[in-house]
């Protein structure tokens, strides 16, 4: 293939387009280490994602970075020097490779919402007292699938960078293992066996008021944009919302369209609360064709060796079975958690796109934004794959990243408990909006400006979904109760055995009574929280249970 011509100067476009895999393989784009490069993109060939795009080259990070930024890109031609606009060049002096005159290979990134929205760069809105509120969520994301939270693999590039911006809580847990109850906390304040919403039957009460209503009365605009089976039947989560969309399942690429038109239309003469929830990691584990072998085949120190037996397979649910061909089962765990992983490095460039539009719409520095997973996923290390029916760390250790108003640069990392219930009272309180005294987070703040520290706080997990189990959290114990005994159960020293193999309740029986009393006075105030706002039961439409049953949430 014969490279684009030199522009003498100038960035020469060609007519030729090359998919990101041969970027990699010709290794056309290899800046030194530690090389700060600049790609410029020209509105030549509409539509477009960005006007600029700045990467700092790192060992850990340079691998693959192209491919995140596109699935298909056009090349184009410069000098040493890349020109952006306005005549300036960047770096003013820097060498490539230590060479004087060596061509560098740069992007003409495609983009997928421009066609709709056009790519004029808004003004950025005038600082306001009261911050932007903005909550991305990725679905079925666990912490430990991150670099950030000790990952071998670089999974999440985009997201892992905004914690150069922000807080990265170490230890978040979410409050349930599976989307339904999870998001409608995220966005009731509420636990939920206090919102009532536990099984994919139930319908968010009138009598609830949702943190999106709080903002919009406080003079917010309100948006949800989200992608699950589960937020397309009635289940009330709109209340509050102007704009709701939430969908079956459709691609991040498809979610990014619209996020891109939203934020095109958007006025800038009041604050913004925006609800973002994609879905790509959630089974089935498919990412894009030029994904597929990012991480496999497995290297040996990642190599967990664990392996299915046909009959295991066959008891799986659908969505999680992975095939060779079309009937060749594939039973190597390892090749599902290779799968998962370039899902999450997909996502991770649709959250690229979306961030990077965030600040040529000048939101990004007016924005509290929390960045996290609705909940984790079991890869068979307890006999099971999944989620929503047990509540082992898999499960419900999520990673958690807070980014607070403001252009400094914290990079901070908070190793004490948060859980998903904090996101509320946080976003209430940014607002200026009293936190209503039945809602059990706490306010993030102080502590992300370094004001205050974690006391030794309990954080509670719980699950209705095929059995009834729950879980309390404080220091470095865990404790799991299947009230009804169809789940797990066992007193856990995570600092010892962050795995959850050794079941400690007959050795440690003083701590098993304080955390089960703890356990306790929680399902207590639940109670009490049921009573005012009842949950509602509904009737689910037989198209909407079936695409329930494809996801292996109904049975």
């Amino acid at each position: 293939m014969e490279p684009p011509r030199k522009g003498g100067g100038r960035i020469a476009v060609t007519d030729r387009r090359l998919s990101c895999r041969a970027w990699r393989t010709h290794g056309w784009l290899r800046p030194a280490h530690g090389t700060d490069v600049a790609f410029h993109i020209v509105n030549d060939v509409p539509p477009v994602y960005f006007s600029n795009i700045r990467a700092t080259f790192k060992p850990e990070k340079a691998a693959n970075r192209l491919h995140d930024i596109c699935p298909d890109a056009k090349v184009v031609a410069m000098n040493d020097r890349i020109h952006l606009r306005g005549g300036r060049q960047w770096p003013p002096s820097k060498k490539i490779h230590g060479h004087s005159s060596v061509m560098v290979w740069a992007l003409l990134v495609v983009a997928l919402a421009c066609a709709i929205a056009g790519c004029t760069r808004h003004p950025a809105p005038p600082q306001a007292s009261r911050p932007n509120i903005i909550i991305l969520v990725v679905e079925t994301l666990r912490a430990d699938h991150l670099a950030a939270y000790g990952y071998p693999r670089n999974t999440m590039p985009n997201l892992e960078d905004l914690a150069d911006d922000g807080v990265l809580f170490e230890h978040a847990i979410s409050v349930a293992p599976w989307t339904l109850p999870s998001v409608v906390s995220i966005l009731t304040g509420l636990p939920p066996s206090g919102h009532g919403v536990t099984t994919y039957a139930n319908r968010l009460s009138d009598a609830v008021d949702t943190l999106a209503e709080k903002l919009r009365a406080a003079g917010y605009y309100t948006s949800f944009l989200g992608v699950n089976s589960l937020f397309e039947s009635d289940r009330n989560l709109e209340q509050g919302f102007e704009y709701y969309f939430g969908t079956d399942e459709i691609s991040a690429e498809e979610l990014n369209r619209r996020l891109l038109a939203w934020l095109h239309d958007l006025k800038h003469d009041k604050p913004v609360f925006l609800y973002v929830h994609y879905f790509d990691p959630h089974c089935r584990y498919d990412p894009p064709e030029d994904y597929q072998e990012m991480y496999w085949p497995v290297p040996k120190n990642m190599a967990t060796g664990r392996t299915m037996t046909l009959q295991q397979f066959n008891s799986m649910h659908e969505c999680f079975q992975l095939h060779h061909g079309p009937d060749e089962p594939i039973l190597d765990v390892d090749y599902y958690l290779a799968q998962y992983d370039a899902e999450l490095r997909h996502v991770d460039a649709m959250i690229g796109v979306f961030l990077e539009r965030l600040k040529t719409a000048g939101l990004f520095d007016s924005s509290l934004l929390f960045a996290l997973g609705d909940h984790g996923e079991e890869f068979y290390e307890h006999g099971g794959f999944g989620h929503g029916r047990v509540l082992y760390e898999h499960t419900i250790h999520v990673p958690f990243i807070v980014k607070p108003p403001g252009t400094g640069h914290l990079g901070r990392k908070i190793s004490g408990y948060v859980s998903t219930l904090d996101i509320a009272p946080t976003a209430l309180a940014a607002a200026g909006v009293p936190k209503p005294a039945t809602w059990p987070g706490i306010d993030l703040r102080a502590i992300l400006r370094g004001q205050s520290v974690f006391r030794d706080r309990a954080v509670f997990s719980e699950t209705d979904y095929e059995g009834v189990q729950r879980a309390v959290l404080k220091g470095k114990w865990k404790l799991m109760v299947s009230v009804d005994g169809k789940r797990p159960g066992g007193l856990f020293d995570l600092s010892a055995d962050p795995g959850e193999y050794s079941d400690l309740s007959r050795d440690r029986v003083r701590t098993y009574k304080a955390l089960y009393s703890l356990l306790l006075e929680e399902e207590t105030r639940a109670e009490a929280l049921r009573r005012t706002h009842p949950s509602e039961e509904r009737a689910v439409p037989a198209s909407v249970l079936e695409r329930l049953r494809a996801l292996g949430y109904a049975q």
